[in-house]
């Protein structure tokens, strides 16, 4: 196979003098809700809908809160002269709101949030306000939230000067999550690894080596302990409509089961440590697991701290054959010469057109079957692109067999190493194998797809 790239080459340049000589842009701008009213607005929030999300955490040591809002309104067109406008709590929205989005939220207390700064100044030839609105929840109150979730809105009430409050978004709305959870190990309480099983044995780091932490100071130092706990995977796999099986009994070694938070800390000074031992990873051949390490603490005074938390260890586990990026000296064995090569088949096209390198022949991308003729134990291989010196990318999936017939699929990768023009596949260990499946496909610039130039087997 030939191909000429400069002729491609003398196309593009044609097609892309094309694209830029029709191409144009313009930039419409539009009011907040195409009406004619230089509207006063806020900017959307969290989820499109100025609706903003706050924390309540209720702790043994405390009950804290992260929200702190700090928001500026907008124009759509500059006003003439200096305008204020002012805020207000006005929770009859709520019900309205949660009609519309099908929710049942309960109004948070007017007492629970304070505005502390209810006015603000729209300048002269500004679109944006000099200041911001500025709310919080108040921290005396905080032990009174004992609902999951609350909802609080306030809306542009007043505009003295020029401008219309926008009646769709001169409202923010307020969300309360509230918890009981109080250590943490990270956002999510999640510990994701994989174990890869490969024909050297089973591979990757999977466990915990962490810290642990409280969202504020703690205010009376606290000593927390992990264990296993598998009685939480029902309730885990229910709440997030996974189902994780149990990971065997015994497979992961608590290093360092214990960590304490000093007084006025918010993080352990040492870490949590686990792991799973190289020896008991092969025990793991489902493709997912779930350990979940219960959280217990207690103060330094002994008290015990109830609902300290959970750490969920999330295992994935897979077979895998390639070594991803791995370079030529990590090739097992030797290069089968061309010379036994040429004695080789393919089902598509000569196999003479993947031997030799610099001759500009090969294989258009596509799927191929090599026959070699005898099983050889193959630990991988390297390709040539056509066109190698335009730098072209290869995806590239290779198959093994004994019989033709039951395939061992070693993997697709797109990030092999490259060397001097050279792309390699390796394998973790030899595979016993008369055929070779290759699936590739090549691409130069986003648009030219040439094929391989040279094949070359090892094997060990």
């Amino acid at each position: 196979m030939k191909k000429n790239i400069f002729r491609y080459l003398a196309y593009s340049f044609v097609a892309a003098a094309a694209l830029t000589l029709g191409s144009c842009s313009s930039e419409d701008k539009y009011d907040v809700e195409g009406n004619p009213d230089n509207l006063i607005y806020f900017k959307a929030g969290e989820t499109n809908t100025n609706v903003y999300t706050a924390i309540v955490q209720h702790t043994p040591v405390g009950d804290y809160s992260n929200l702190n809002i700090k928001i500026p309104v907008f124009v759509q067109r500059t006003v003439s002269n200096n305008t204020m406008v002012t805020v207000a709590l006005d929770n009859t929205l709520v019900e309205g709101y949660n009609k519309q989005n099908g929710t049942d939220y309960p109004v948070l207390p007017d007492n629970a949030i304070e505005i502390l700064k209810t006015t603000v100044t729209l300048g002269t030839d500004a679109y944006t306000s000099t200041d911001s609105i500025e709310a919080r929840l108040v921290e005396a109150q905080l032990p009174s939230l004992t609902e999951p979730e609350y909802l609080t809105a306030f809306r542009i009430v007043d505009v003295n000067g020029s401008g219309k409050a926008s009646e769709d978004r001169g409202v923010i709305y307020v969300k309360v999550q509230t918890g009981t959870d109080f250590i943490h190990v990270n956002s999510n309480d999640e510990v994701k690894g994989t174990i890869n099983h490969t024909p050297i044995g089973p591979l990757g780091n999977v466990g915990i080596d962490m810290p642990a932490y409280v969202n504020q100071a703690a205010k009376v130092g606290v000593t927390a302990t992990i264990a296993v706990d598998n009685s939480l995977v029902l309730a885990y796999n229910a709440e997030h409509g996974t189902n994780y099986p149990e990971a065997p009994s015994g497979v992961l070694n608590i290093e360092n089961a214990s960590v304490t938070i000093a007084a006025g800390e918010t993080t352990s000074s040492t870490n949590f440590k686990a792991s799973i031992p190289d020896d008991k990873k092969a025990q793991l051949t489902n493709p997912q697991y779930i350990i979940p390490l219960r959280i217990s603490a207690k103060r330094t005074d002994g008290t015990t701290v109830d609902k300290a938390g959970v750490i969920y260890l999330i295992v994935n586990t897979q077979v895998v054959y390639m070594k991803e990026g791995a370079r030529s000296s990590e090739l097992l064995g030797s290069e089968i010469p061309t010379s036994e090569m040429s004695n080789w088949t393919s089902d598509k096209d000569e196999i003479g057109s993947i031997l030799n390198s610099g001759d500009w022949n090969g294989w258009e991308d596509g799927s191929y079957v090599i026959d070699m003729k005898e099983v050889k134990n193959v630990t991988g291989l390297r390709f040539y692109p056509l066109y190698a010196s335009y730098n072209p990318s290869v995806v590239m999936a290779v198959s093994l067999s004994e019989d033709g017939s039951n395939w061992t699929e070693c993997g697709e990768t797109s990030s092999m190493a490259r060397e001097s023009r050279w792309f390699s596949y390796v394998l973790y260990g030899p595979i016993p194998a008369r055929y070779i499946k290759l699936d590739f496909t090549t691409d130069i610039w986003g648009r030219y797809h040439f094929g391989i130039e040279t094949v070359r087997v090892y094997a060990q």
